[in-house]
Formats: C-alpha cells, sequence, structure tokens
C-alpha cells in the first residue's frame, strides 16, 4: 500500500508549495501542474509539475518532500526544463487500480 497522496489530494494542493531536502539543505517548490494522462477501469496515470529555484542540483533521483496538508513522502524527480523563471521538476505516477 502507498503512502503517496491520491490525484484528487494532489489537485487541490497546485500553486501550493513543498519542501524538497538534499541531505542538509531544503528547497521550496511550488506544485504548479497536475495533469491527468490515462485513467480507466485498470490504471490511473498522471504527472506533477514542480518549479524549484535556479541554486537547485538538476539530477533526477529519489527526494524526500514534504507539504503542510500532504505530509512527508518520496518522489521521484526528473529535471525537463531549466530557464530565468526556475528548475522544472516532474513526477510521474502509473497507479494499477484494484476490482
Amino acid at each position: 500500500m502507498s503512502n503517496l497522496p491520491t490525484k484528487e489530494a494532489f489537485e487541490a494542493q497546485v500553486n501550493t508549495n513543498f519542501k524538497l531536502f538534499i541531505e542538509e539543505d531544503s528547497f521550496d517548490l511550488t506544485l504548479f501542474e497536475c495533469k491527468g494522462v490515462i485513467s480507466n477501469p485498470i490504471q490511473e496515470c498522471f504527472s506533477l509539475m514542480f518549479l524549484a529555484p535556479n541554486e537547485m542540483p538538476a539530477y533526477q533521483s529519489l527526494f524526500r518532500v514534504e507539504h503542510s496538508a500532504l505530509g512527508a513522502f518520496d518522489l521521484f524527480l526528473v529535471p525537463i526544463k531549466q530557464d530565468e523563471k526556475g528548475l522544472q521538476l516532474e513526477a510521474v505516477f502509473n497507479n494499477l487500480l484494484h476490482k
């Protein structure tokens, strides 16, 4: 059983801040999109898009994140774009649904 929030829980937190931890450092992330990819009786796929400061190292990894309403959990985040606004990171979920 996963301890990750549901798609609906993430959708309710779009445009809110998360804290990401890398060893002794932490970075503020903003969840700016929760996008459904596939939803059918077998699976639900969705992605989360975050914006981080440019000072955050740009590499993919499993990161510890915290949110005031959702709690603490680990997310595998992949950097997908970096510009003057910051570093964009994506998390992709593929949840198999149980009948």
